[in-house]
């Protein structure tokens, strides 16, 4: 379940304006929707410093922006064995990653799923001269390439066919467009995070907004304190 972009306007407002009137003079949708999509940065910024999925909560947290993507992997890089993937325009952070391949064994053509794990290039100019690391049959590895791509690299004698990934994806900016003034406003556009996570990204906002204005009810430890139990 989301909260729809009044009802998150309205819930800030409630939050800041102890009044709860909903016409806090100093601060205008705009303003509201800046408050939002930074305090949405942050929530982000923190639940994927702390780990990926590390508890049920996270999991509900996040369940809104949580996608899969599959591609062929057709572009070979300058790498022995190696492959680029194109990532999805929306693509914020990697969770899973795995890959189709296949190889000949004992002269039998093998198919199979692999895992794929994250490395440096330190680490994989350490690993391709390691007999026991090398990408083998168990495990490729993944550089970060330039662009909006990886780079999967495989052993010897196989062929990448598909590359697979459950990720993050980038969530679209909050704004309740219709409210703006001016002409040709931008369209509304609800928090895609879930209800929960909405709620603790709006109390991040007010604590902002009441910091920019030098609001007696907040200092710097308060905020620090309140994005430390996200």
């Amino acid at each position: 379940m989301t909260l729809s972009i009044q009802e998150t306007h309205e819930q800030f407002l409630h939050w800041y304006d102890k009044q709860a009137n909903f016409a806090s003079p100093e601060v205008t949708p705009e303003e509201i929707d800046l408050y939002l999509n930074n305090a949405q940065y942050q929530f982000l910024k923190i639940l994927t410093e702390q780990g990926l999925e590390k508890s049920q909560e996270w999991l509900d947290y996040t369940k809104n922006i949580t996608k899969s993507y599959s591609t062929t992997l057709v572009s070979s890089s300058n790498k022995p064995n190696g492959f680029y993937v194109d990532l999805p325009i929306d693509y914020k952070l990697v969770l899973l990653e795995e890959a189709d391949v296949t190889y000949s064994f004992c002269g039998i053509e093998q198919a199979k799923r692999i895992p794929v794990v994250p490395t440096t290039r330190d680490e994989y100019n350490k690993v391709v001269q390691n007999p026991f690391k090398a990408p083998w049959k168990e495990e490729l590895v993944r550089l970060t390439a330039d662009g909006n791509r990886f780079e999967v690299i495989g052993f010897p004698g196989s062929t990448l066919i598909t590359y697979h990934m459950d990720y993050l994806k980038e969530p679209q900016r909050i704004q309740y467009g219709s409210q703006y003034a001016g002409f040709n406003p931008p369209p509304d556009q609800d928090c895609e995070l879930d209800s929960k996570a909405t709620l603790k990204i709006i109390e991040i906002a007010v604590q902002l907004a009441l910091k920019t204005m030098g609001d007696p009810r907040l200092n710097l430890e308060q905020l620090d304190k309140l994005v430390k139990t996200i």
